[in-house]
C-alpha cells in the first residue's frame, strides 16, 4: 500500500530534476548570450512544494480521505476521523477544495466528516451549496445538516426558504432537523404548519424541531403515533424522535416499546432512545459524565450506541472520550 505513493512521489522528484536540469541549460545559453533567464514560475513552485514537504503530506492526506470515503467499519470511520481531527487546521485547505470541486460523492463524504471534526471555516463553502438549486439533493442535504451540527446560525433564514421553496420532501425533512438543531425559537412559528404536513417524517422532524426549540405544546402525538408504524423506517425514526424529545410522555412510550414489542431490534432501538432522551436538558459536562459511565457499562450495544452518540453529538470531546476500551 506504501509503493504507490512513494512511487508518485519518485515521479514528481524526478520530473523537477528534469525541469531544474532544462532550466539549467537554458540559464547558461542565457548567460553566455549576456541575457538574464530567471527560473520559470512552474519550476520554482514545484521545487518548494517538494523541499517543504507538502506535496508529500498532500498525498497523505488523499489517501486517508480515499479509505474514509470507501470504510464501511464504523470503527475504522471513527480512526479515521480522529487523524482528521487532529490535522484539521492543516487539512482545512484539501476538505474545502473537496467541497467546492470534488466528485458528488467526495462532496457528500467531506460533508460527513465536517461535524464529527467541527471543521470550523467550512461555513461559506457550505452555505454556496445548500443555495445553489443545481447542486445535487444529497449535497444539499448534507450541507444542511453540517451547517447546524456546527451552530452556524447565520444559517437559518436560508434554511428557512429553503423549507419554504422546496417541493422536494427530503429537503424539507433537512431543513426541519437543521433548524431543530439550531434551537432558535424565533422560527417556531413558521414551523408549526410543518405539523400537519403530508408527509409523516416531515410532520414528525416539525415536532422535534418544537420540541428543541423548547415550544412544543402537549404531547408528542405525532411521534408516538408513528412510533407504531407497519413501516420499519418510519417507526425507526420515530422512535429515535422519541429519544430527542425527552420528557415523561417520551419516555413512558419508549419503556412500553422495550418491554413489549416482540422484534428484538425495535427493544434495542428504544432502549437506546431512552438513554438519548436522558442526556435531554443535560448541560454538556454532565453529557460527557453520563456518556462515558455509558462506555463502561456491561452491555455492549449500550457501550456502542455510546461510541456512536458521543462521535455525533459530541464533536471533538465525543471523539476524545471514545478512546475508553470496550469491554468486549
Amino acid at each position: 500500500m506504501q509503493i504507490k505513493p512513494l512511487l508518485s512521489l519518485f515521479r514528481v522528484k524526478f520530473v523537477l530534476c528534469l525541469l531544474i536540469t532544462t532550466s539549467s541549460s537554458n540559464s547558461a545559453v542565457a548567460r553566455h548570450n549576456d541575457v538574464a533567464t530567471p527560473e520559470p514560475r512552474s519550476v520554482t513552485m514545484l521545487r518548494r512544494s517538494v523541499e517543504n514537504g507538502e506535496i508529500g503530506s498532500r498525498m497523505k492526506v488523499d489517501e486517508s480521505f480515499r479509505k474514509y470515503c470507501i470504510a464501511t467499519a464504523p470503527e475504522h470511520r471513527r480512526q479515521l476521523e480522529t487523524k482528521f481531527l487532529f490535522s484539521k487546521r492543516d487539512d482545512l485547505p484539501f476538505i474545502s477544495e473537496k467541497l467546492e470541486r470534488g466528485s458528488k460523492q467526495e462532496k457528500i463524504h467531506a460533508i460527513k466528516l465536517i461535524p464529527t471534526v467541527h471543521w470550523t471555516g467550512t461555513e461559506p463553502i457550505l452555505t454556496k451549496l445548500l443555495s445553489d438549486a443545481n447542486e445535487d439533493e444529497l449535497v444539499r442535504v448534507g450541507a444542511c445538516y453540517a451547517l447546524s451540527e456546527l451552530g452556524f446560525k447565520k444559517a437559518s433564514p436560508l434554511l428557512l426558504d429553503q423549507l419554504k421553496k422546496t417541493r422536494s420532501a427530503q429537503m424539507r425533512r433537512a431543513s426541519l432537523l437543521a433548524l431543530g438543531n439550531l434551537k432558535d425559537p424565533n422560527y417556531s412559528e413558521a414551523i408549526k404548519p410543518y405539523q400537519g404536513d403530508s408527509d409523516d417524517l416531515v410532520s414528525l422532524y416539525a415536532e422535534v424541531a418544537l420540541a428543541r426549540m423548547g415550544k412544543l405544546k402537549g404531547k408528542p402525538n405525532t411521534a408516538i403515533k408513528l412510533s407504531e408504524s407497519n413501516d420499519w423506517a418510519i417507526r425507526s425514526e420515530a422512535i429515535r424522535a422519541l429519544g430527542s424529545i425527552g420528557g415523561k410522555d417520551a419516555t413512558n412510550r419508549l419503556k412500553e416499546i422495550a418491554e413489549k414489542h416482540p422484534l428484538p431490534g425495535v427493544k434495542l432501538a428504544a432502549r437506546q432512545a431512552i438513554e438519548k432522551a436522558k442526556l435531554v436538558g443535560m448541560d454538556r459536562r454532565e453529557a460527557i459524565k453520563y456518556i462515558r459511565s455509558k462506555l463502561k457499562e456491561d452491555d455492549i450495544e449500550i457501550q456502542v450506541w455510546a461510541m456512536n452518540i458521543a462521535a455525533k453529538e459530541l464533536g471533538e470531546e465525543g471523539l476524545n472520550i471514545t478512546t475508553v476500551p470496550l469491554t468486549f
